[in-house]
């Protein structure tokens, strides 16, 4: 089973990912860049977005006129120290997230 499976690249720590029509990757970065990074059809890994203003880039979307859409869902500025849910005074005072967007880069 495991011959079946193909390595495509490395890639930061990520939580969103959406394949475009020319299969390029892109992968929301919370690891380094605070934003969005893409590994090309030719496998190459590449920075999108870095923007200070992200706490944790959560959801990535390619919309049908190029735009790139991503979230912030700031987790870290929220959990605990035992990783315990938030209550939600603590989910109130950290508002608002926030929806970011982009057009497409030509790669």
């Amino acid at each position: 089973m495991a011959k079946q499976v193909e390595f495509v690249s490395k890639k930061p720590l990520s939580d969103g990912i959406e394949i475009d029509d020319k299969n390029n990757v892109y992968l929301t970065d919370v690891e380094y860049g605070r934003g969005l990074s893409v590994v090309t059809a030719d496998r190459k890994l590449k920075t999108v977005v870095q923007d200070k203003r992200m706490i944790w880039s959560d959801c990535v979307h390619i919309a049908k006129d190029g735009s790139i859409y991503y979230t912030d869902s700031a987790i870290p500025a929220y959990l605990t120290e035992f990783l315990t849910p938030p209550s939600l005074a603590t989910l109130k005072a950290h508002r608002p997230y926030r929806i970011y967007k982009k057009q497409k880069p030509k790669l």
